[in-house]
C-alpha cells in the first residue's frame, strides 16, 4: 500500500466508533513516524546519487572508484532495510485500525500500538526482517538465524514471538549468566513491566519469574538441566538459543535434547537458533529436512584490509603500541581505533605505553575494555569522543561480537587470542596464546565499517591469514570432556558414545573423560556412583567436583565449595589496574591475603572476609582492598548453585568457615587424591622453575600472581590445577605439598596388594595365564587401566597388581569372584576319559564317586557362551530339557563376564 492511500484510509476509519481507543492519537503518531521514516529513505537515495557521481569523476583513481562503488552497496543494503522497516510498520497500523472494530481489549491494543511506535522509531535493522522471521519461525520446526552484532536478535524476536503468540511461554537461552539477567531487564523495560511479571530470568540460584513470565532468559546449562526432568520441554513452545556461535559444551548437548523433544512433540515445539558468526551450515545439517535459514543484513560500510610485510611473533603487544601510534598520526581525526589484545593486562599495559608518550596522551583518549573492569569503567568507551580527540581502545576479545562501539574506522589486530583447550598428554586445561582462526578476523575487521568506510591493520602476514583456521573449534572438540561425560550418565541416556552429537568429539577424548570418571569414582559400569550423582549436581570441573564431594563428607563442604568456586569462575580475585602507581599500591593491599602456603587458602581468606562485609559495602570494600567484586559475585553465584543442587541429596550446606589450619589438614589430602597427575616438584632454583613427573625436561613456572611467588617461597612439591601458556609456561592455583604426601601420592607403580592359591581347573575357568585374559580386562576397564593378574602356573599362585588408590576394590572384586568360581566347581562334575584313545568317559562326583558312564555324544554338562543379559535361567532350561534331564543351570561370573551360563 503507498504511503498516501494508506492514510486515505485512516481517515474513512477515523469516522468509526472505537469507543475508548484514541484513534486520532494513532493516526497522527502513525503519520509523523511513517513521514520521518520517507525522508530518511529520500536522503539516502540522495546520497547514492551524491557518491555515484563522485565515483564516475573525471579526475577519481581506480582504487577510490572501486571504494565508492562499495559505499554505494551499503547505502542500498541501508535504502533495502528503511524501506522494509517501512512496511513493516505500515501493515501493523492497518491491522491495529481493523483490530480496534473488532477487539473489546482496546487499552491492550493501545499499549501494543505504543509498543511497535517504540520498534519502528528505534529502527534496529532486524525491525525489517519482523514479519519474515514470524512466518519462518510458525512454519518451520527449526529456525537458523544469523544476524550481526547490533541487530536486535537478543531483545526483539522474543518480543515478535510473544506479541504474534500472546499465550505462548519462550525460553532464551545464553551463554553467561549475566547476559541472560541483563537482558530480561532490557526487554522488560521496553514492554514497560517489572522483571518477574512478563519477563523473567532464571540463573542458578537465582530467578525472578512468576505465573504470568512468558519470556525467560536463562543460561543454556540451566535450560540443560532441565531436560533433567522434563525431556520434552513441555513447559515451553519456542527455545531460542542465542550466541550459538559460542559452541559452549551445554549448548552442544542441550541442542541434541531439544531436537529429541521437538521430534516427540510434533510440531508444539519451535526452535530458533540465532547468532553474529556461526556457520548455518553445521546447524542445518544437523536438522537436515526440517529447518530453515535466515539472514538479517547489517549495516556494513567497505573496510581495508592492510597487512604486515613480515611475521610479528609473540611482539605483538609492542607492535600494536606502535601502530597505534602512527595512525594517529597519519590518519584524520574523523574516526576512532580499537586495538584487539589477548588479556586484560596486556590492555593496561598498552595504555600506560599509550600514555606515557606526552604527544599522545595530548591527543588521545586512551581506554581498555575487558570482563574484569567495573561496569561503570566499561560505560566510558561508549560516550562519545571528547572535542579535538580521537578515541584508542585497547581491548580483549569480549570486543568481537558481544558489543558494538560507536564511530570505530580504524580496527588493529594483533591476530592472537587466549583460548582455553584440554591437553590429553598432560591431563591438563592449558589457557594458551595462540593465532585468532579466520571468523573471528573478520568478526574484528567488522568492528569498523559500522557507520562509515574503514581499515584493519592486521599485524600478520596475507599468508598467515590464509593458513588460519577457518573458526573456533567448538568446546566440545578442545576443552575436557569430563563434565560432559558427566552430564551424560546423569540423563541415563544409554550409551553415551552413541549420543547425537551436533559434532561428535573424537573417541579417544570420550574414552578419556570416561576413565577419568571410572579413576575418581564418579561411575560404575555404566551408571553413576553416589559420588557420581553429587559431582554431577555440583556442576563443575569432575576433579575439582570429587573434591568438594570428599569434604563435604568429611563436613568442610563450605571451605571446598569456596575453594572450588574460585578455581572455576576463570579470573582473579585480585584488582590490578591502572598506573604503575596504582598497580604497586595494588600489590602492597594484596600482601596481607597472601597466605604461606598458597592460593588456595588465599581465595579462602579473600572471600571469607568479603562475604563479612555487610552487603551495601561489599563495593567500597573490594575498593579499598584492590578486589575484582564482579569475580567476587561470580564466586558467590557458584557457591549458592552448589548448596542449592546438593540439598536434594541430603547435604544441607551450613555457611560456615572452619579455622584455616583445620582446613590446610583436609585440602592437601583430598586434592591429592583428585589430581593425582598435577604435582610438580622444584628444580633447585626460581629461574629453573618446576619439574612434572613424567614430562622432563619441560619446565613450568608458578605465575608471578600465585600467593607463593609473592611471598618468595618456592616449596619442593607443589599442587595445581591449571596450566597456562604464554611466553612461559606457568602453573596456576597453586598449593604447597607435604613432602611425605607428594611421594606417596606420586608413586604411580603398581604393587602386588594379595595372592591366591589356585587349581589347575579354577585357573583354566578363569583363563588365569592366558595372553588376553577376561577377568583382568573387565578389571582395567570397570576400575583402573593399571590392574594386572599374573599366574604362576607351578604353584597355582594368582597375584594381583594395581596402584595403591584401587587396592581395596580390585581385591574384593577379585576375591568375589575366585570365591564364586570354587563354589561352582566344587558342585560341577568331572568327565574324565578312560584313555587317550577313549572317547567314553567316567563321570566322578563330589567325594570323588563315580556316577556314571558316558559313551560318544554324550555329555553330562554344556558351557554356554554370549548368551544375552536378559536371557533367563528357566529360558535355558526349557530349551534344553528335551535332549534329557537338567540336573542345574549356573550362571558362572554374572557381574564380571558377558553373559556364560554352565548347564549339568
Amino acid at each position: 500500500m503507498s504511503f498516501i492511500k494508506s492514510f486515505e484510509k485512516l481517515s474513512v476509519k477515523s469516522s468509526s466508533n472505537v469507543g475508548t481507543f484514541d484513534f486520532m492519537k494513532v493516526k497522527s503518531t502513525s503519520k509523523n513516524l511513517l513521514t520521518n521514516k520517507n525522508e530518511e529513505i529520500v536522503q539516502v537515495k540522495q546520497k547514492i546519487e551524491d557518491i555515484k557521481d563522485e565515483a564516475f569523476g573525471i579526475s577519481v583513481p581506480v582504487y577510490k572508484a572501486n571504494e565508492l562503488m562499495q559505499e554505494i552497496e551499503a547505502e542500498k543494503a541501508l535504502l533495502k532495510e528503511l524501506q522494509s522497516q517501512y512496511d513493516v510498520y505500515e501493515k501493523f497500523v492497518d491491522k491495529v485500525l481493523d483490530d480496534c472494530l473488532l477487539t473489546g481489549d482496546l487499552t491492550e491494543l493501545q499499549q501494543s500500538f505504543k509498543l511497535e511506535s517504540k520498534r519502528f522509531e528505534a529502527s534496529l535493522p532486524i525491525y525489517a526482517k519482523k514479519n519474515e522471521i514470524i512466518e519462518t519461525v510458525d512454519k518451520w520446526p527449526v529456525t537458523i538465524l544469523t544476524a550481526e552484532t547490533g541487530s536486535g536478535k537478543s531483545t526483539q524476536v522474543v518480543q515478535y514471538l510473544q506479541q504474534s503468540h500472546p499465550d505462548a511461554t519462550i525460553v532464551c537461552t545464553q551463554p553467561r549468566k549475566v547476559a541472560a539477567m541483563s537482558l530480561a531487564n532490557r526487554v522488560s523495560e521496553e514492554l514497560e513491566t517489572d522483571v518477574g511479571d512478563l519477563v523473567g530470568y532464571c540463573v542458578g540460584a537465582r530467578a525472578d519469574c512468576g505465573p504470568g513470565t512468558r519470556i525467560v532468559y536463562m543460561t543454556d546449562h540451566m535450560l540443560l538441566n532441565e531436560c533433567l526432568n522434563d525431556p520434552n520441554l513441555s513447559k515451553y513452545e519456542y527455545v531460542i538459543v542465542d550466541e550459538a556461535h559460542e559452541r559452549s559444551i551445554s549448548t552442544d548437548l542441550l541442542m541434541a535434547m531439544i531436537k529429541k523433544a521437538i521430534v516427540k512433540r510434533r510440531g508444539n515445539l519451535k526452535l530458533v537458533i540465532s547468532s553474529a558468526t556461526i556457520d548455518p551450515t553445521i546447524f542445518s545439517d544437523y536438522f537436515l529436512g526440517f529447518s530453515k535459514r535466515l539472514h538479517v543484513s547489517g549495516r556494513t560500510y567497505p573496510v581495508e584490509a592492510l597487512y604486515e610485510k613480515v611475521t610479528i611473533g609473540m611482539n605483538y603487544l609492542q607492535v600494536s603500541v606502535t601502530k597505534a601510534k602512527e595512525l594517529h598520526k597519519n590518519e584524520d581525526l574523523d574516526g576512532d581505533v580499537l586495538v584487539f589484545l589477548t588479556t586484560p593486562a596486556e590492555t593496561e599495559r598498552a595504555q600506560e605505553l599509550m600514555n606515557a608518550d606526552p604527544i599522545m596522551s595530548a591527543g588521545v583518549q586512551c581506554l581498555v575494555l575487558h570482563g574484569r573492569l567495573q561496569p561503570e569503567d566499561q560505560q566510558l568507551v561508549f560516550k562519545p569522543t571528547r572535542k579535538g580527540k580521537r578515541k584508542i581502545v585497547f581491548a580483549t576479545n569480549s570486543a568481537e561480537t558481544s558489543i558494538t562501539i560507536p564511530n570505530i574506522k580504524y580496527v588493529i589486530d594483533s591476530g592472537m587470542v587466549k583460548e582455553k583447550h584440554y591437553d590429553r598428554e598432560k591431563n591438563a586445561s592449558l589457557l594458551t596464546v595462540r593465532p585468532v582462526n579466520k571468523s573471528s578476523a573478520e568478526q574484528r575487521m567488522g568492528r569498523a565499517g559500522r557507520t562509515q568506510p574503514g581499515k584493519c591493520y592486521r599485524l600478520y602476514t596475507e599468508e598467515e591469514y590464509r593458513e588460519m583456521q577457518d573458526e573456533m573449534l567448538p568446546e566440545i572438540l578442545r576443552e575436557n570432556l569430563g563434565l560432559a561425560m558427566l552430564k551424560l550418565y546423569e540423563f541415563d541416556i544409554g550409551d553415551p558414545f552413541k549420543y547425537d552429537f551436533v559434532q561428535a568429539p573424537p573417541e579417544q577424548a570420550l574414552m578419556l573423560a570416561k576413565q577419568e570418571l571410572k579413576d575418581l569414582g564418579a561411575i560404575k559400569g555404566n551408571r553413576l556412583t553416589n559420588f557420581g550423582k553429587m559431582m554431577a549436581k555440583l556442576d563443575i570441573e569432575p576433579k575439582l567436583g570429587k573434591f568438594v564431594s570428599l569434604c563435604i563428607e568429611e563436613g568442610y563442604g563450605y571451605d571446598a565449595m569456596v575453594i572450588a568456586a574460585v578455581c572455576s569462575i576463570g579470573g582473579s580475585v585480585f584488582f590490578r589496574v591502572g598506573t604503575e602507581d596504582v598497580k604497586q599500591l595494588s600489590d602492597r593491599l594484596k600482601t596481607r591475603f597472601c597466605d604461606i602456603d598458597g592460593d588456595l587458602y588465599t581465595y579462602l581468606e579473600v572471600y571469607k572476609e568479603w562475604s563479612e562485609a555487610p552487603e551495601t559495602q561489599k563495593n567500597s570494600w573490594c575498593v579499598a582492598n584492590s578486589m575484582n567484586a564482579k569475580s567476587l559475585r561470580f564466586t558467590r553465584d557458584l557457591i549458592n548453585d552448589m548448596v542449592k543442587n546438593v540439598k536434594p541429596l541430603g547435604h544441607a550446606i551450613v555457611k560456615r568457615f572452619h579455622d584455616l589450619e583445620e582446613v590446610k589438614e583436609i585440602v592437601p589430602k583430598y586434592l591429592t587424591q583428585c589430581f593425582p597427575a598435577s604435582l610438580a616438584y622444584y628444580s633447585g632454583h626460581p629461574r629453573g622453575g618446576y619439574y612434572i613427573t613424567g614430562y622432563e625436561p619441560e619446565r613450568f613456572y608458578m605465575h608471578p600472581s600465585a600467593a607463593l611467588s609473592f611471598l618468595n617461597r618456592y616449596p619442593k612439591w607443589i599442587l595445581f590445577t591449571e596450566i597456562l601458556t604464554t611466553s612461559r609456561t606457568y602453573l596456576i592455583n597453586t598449593i604447597d605439598i607435604p613432602e611425605w604426601l607428594a611421594n606417596r601420592v606420586n608413586t604411580k607403580s603398581v604393587q602386588c596388594c594379595k595372592q591366591w592359591i589356585v587349581g589347575r581347573e579354577m585357573s583354566k575357568a578363569l583363563g588365569f595365564g592366558k595372553v588376553h585374559c577376561h577377568i583382568e580386562k573387565k578389571l582395567q576397564s570397570d576400575i583402573s587401566q593399571n590392574i594386572y593378574i599374573d599366574f604362576d602356573s607351578n604353584n597355582g599362585k594368582v597375584s594381583l597388581f594395581c596402584t595403591p588408590e584401587f587396592k581395596y576394590e580390585a581385591v574384593s572384586v577379585l576375591s568375589k569372584v575366585i570365591d564364586f568360581e570354587r563354589k561352582c566347581l566344587a558342585n560341577r562334575p568331572l568327565e574324565i576319559p578312560l584313555s587317550d584313545h577313549n572317547t567314553t568317559c567316567v563321570v566322578i562326583g563330589q567325594g570323588g564317586a563315580c556316577s556314571t558312564l558316558l559313551y560318544s555324544g554324550e555329555f553330562s554338562g554344556l558351557l554356554i557362551r554370549g548368551l544375552a543379559e536378559d536371557v533367563e535361567r528357566n529360558h535355558v532350561e526349557d530349551a534344553l530339557k528335551v535332549f534329557g534331564k537338567v540336573v542345574d543351570v549356573v550362571k558362572i561370573l554374572q557381574v564380571l563376564l558377558v553373559g556364560q551360563d554352565y548347564i549339568r
